[in-house]
């Protein structure tokens, strides 16, 4: 058993990285403290669920943990358009490695890296002593390749979506992240390391492609102790977040393999170089962000972006809500963004990870990494009781995209001191539990339009002809789609029923009863997001004259996909919640 992880902030002032520390547990002693360097850009969103029960599984060991945000990624100070990104990825795991052996006295550092986190910890250990070992998890070869693959994906993206391929020079659009044009020049010289990177080297290869016999050829040339396994589990480890699964073979060959490695060791007495915030925002000098942990045990955790000096705007909070399994950064890191931005127009934001998702841990009985958890409401209710007994908070507006739009809906249907809410691109007002994410109504809907777009496109047809669509799968999700429709018909006439159960047939009355208590309802949807049409089917005509009043509106972003992928849609979402929150919360 493990003490608690404490949340960090560490590294130079003008550079701060957020991290996670974790003491050695168990009853073995170790000198050697272990730092994880994780991938950047979208991967590292569907790795985040591994990195942190990887430390934990590690610290549960006797090893001294700390897992980070590379500065400009996370919750780490800085973006992902600042120059020079490849030598702040170095500085980062310096100053993490340093940091680690500070907080634990440990003697020495074990390097785990995933992917370009492997590369990177490869060529900064080459120049350290106090490396004694590497653990490379499905490293990529060169800061080339990395890019490459990046373009490769980005060309995919568009051909599905019928966008035209990006520019080879520029800026380069990866994943809902940014790899500047200098970035992608820098890493594009980035090659593996001469160097010997550590005396004993762990390769663990992917059980999803070939051997890459670059990197094992350049170690052993390197002179350095390899050792090579292939644990089971990469491609499920690296889906989408709702989706991924924790590569536990991965993790007992890790530990076996370190603790084989460095065996048993004293430590020299902490010496602390941690801070508990981030005294300054870069950009927003007149802000600063804390960790906040509360509920029993401290489980449930979130990032809190205030005025250095509060005024009266800063009795509103504004609550951002995982959208699906992402952790609190948000899609493509679109709440980190936005917290400062609004924090800086005065306003307290709290970007807060449910219960059972990103780093707070589900609660007792609950499974992890649950998108529409019955304890979503609760645990909202508890942080606005918190953040009002703690720093005067009397009013909250709740957003979130998706799964994060319906815990805003579902929890301001609750009442209590919420004064807004801005659901964005909601699939669902009403989630029975064990519901499959992939048949949601809204996916249904999504699948249905898809194909009637395809109906006068003449490759489709050719498709068709040869049998290369599934004509069972087609006719499912047609049949569904007609059911949707007549059963929302049959479902508000079932409404108008004293006691029915509640449902999506009670889309409309509860959107009434949101506005007629004065809350100030705002909802946003990408133009083509199958939710505009769930919400028509259900509430076409309350939400028509609702529009009538003036605490409730309905905006459209166009050339946005569900989760605002494409920059510049974040650009226009921010600039569009910005205006609103401060014309009506001024």
């Amino acid at each position: 058993m493990t003490d608690k992880p404490s949340p960090i902030y560490f590294g130079a002032e003008h550079a701060s990285c957020f991290g996670w520390y974790y003491p050695p547990g168990g009853t073995t002693s170790r000198d050697v403290a272990v730092v994880l360097c994780t991938t950047i850009g979208y991967e590292s969103v569907c790795a985040h669920r591994t990195m942190r029960r990887l430390a934990e599984h590690l610290a549960a060991a006797g090893f001294a943990v700390l897992r980070f945000d590379y500065h400009g990624t996370g919750d780490s100070d800085g973006d992902d358009r600042m120059a020079d990104r490849l030598g702040a990825f170095r500085a980062s795991i310096e100053a993490a490695i340093d940091t680690v052996r500070a907080e634990s006295g440990a003697r020495a550092v074990s390097l785990f890296g995933l992917r370009f986190g492997a590369l990177l910890a490869a060529d900064v250990a080459q120049n350290r002593t106090d490396v004694e070992s590497v653990v490379l998890y499905a490293a990529c070869s060169a800061g080339k390749a990395f890019v490459r693959e990046t373009r490769v994906f980005r060309i995919l993206a568009a051909e599905e979506d019928g966008d035209p391929p990006p520019a080879e020079d520029g800026d380069l659009d990866a994943a809902g992240f940014v790899l500047t044009a200098e970035t992608v020049a820098a890493l594009n010289k980035l090659r593996w390391p001469a160097k010997r990177p550590a005396p004993r080297v762990l390769v663990l290869e992917r059980d999803d492609f070939p051997s890459d016999t670059r990197v094992l050829g350049l170690l052993e040339k390197s002179g350095a102790q390899v050792e090579v396994e292939r644990p089971v589990g990469y491609p499920a480890m690296m889906a989408d977040p709702h989706k991924s699964q924790v590569p536990e073979g991965a993790f007992e060959t890790i530990e076996r393999w370190l603790s084989s490695v460095h065996g048993e060791g004293e430590r020299v007495a902490p010496a602390s170089r941690a801070r508990s915030e981030l005294p300054s925002v870069h950009g927003h000098p007149d802000i600063h962000e804390q960790p906040l942990r509360f509920g029993d045990e401290k489980r449930l955790f979130g990032v809190l972006t205030e005025p250095k000096k509060p005024g009266s705007r800063a009795r509103t909070c504004v609550v951002l809500l995982n959208p699906g399994s992402v952790h609190h950064i948000g899609s493509n890191r679109m709440h980190v963004a936005w917290a400062r931005r609004w924090a800086s127009h005065g306003l307290r934001v709290v970007r807060f990870d449910l219960g059972g998702i990103g780093d707070s841990p589900a609660a007792p009985g609950r499974p992890d990494n649950e998108t529409y958890s019955p304890r979503a409401v609760p645990d909202v209710q508890l942080l606005m009781r918190e953040l009002g007994r703690t720093h005067g908070v009397e009013r909250f507006v709740l957003t979130g995209v998706c799964s994060g739009a319906y815990v805003s809906f579902r929890t301001a249907l609750e009442g209590g001191p919420v004064a807004g809410v801005i659901p964005i691109n909601p699939q669902v007002f009403h989630y029975r539990e064990g519901m499959s994410l992939d048949v949601t109504p809204g996916k249904v809907l999504g699948e249905a339009r898809r194909y009637r777009a395809s109906f006068g496109q003449l490759d489709k047809w050719k498709k068709l002809l040869r049998g290369d669509v599934q004509m069972r799968a087609l006719a499912n999700i047609m049949r569904k789609r007609v059911e949707l429709s007549v059963g929302a018909r049959l479902d508000a006439l079932r409404a108008m029923v004293p006691g029915s159960p509640p449902g999506p047939h009670h889309i409309p009355r509860e959107l009434r009863s949101i506005v007629d208590r004065n809350v100030d309802v705002h909802f946003v949807y990408s133009v083509d997001d199958p939710g505009v049409e769930y919400l028509q089917i259900h509430a076409g005509r309350t939400v028509k004259k609702l529009e009538k009043r003036s605490n409730f509106g309905l905006e459209m972003i166009a050339d946005a996909d569900h989760t605002f992928v494409p920059i510049e849609s974040q650009i226009r979402l921010s600039d569009l919640l910005t205006k609103y929150l401060d014309r009506v919360f001024p």
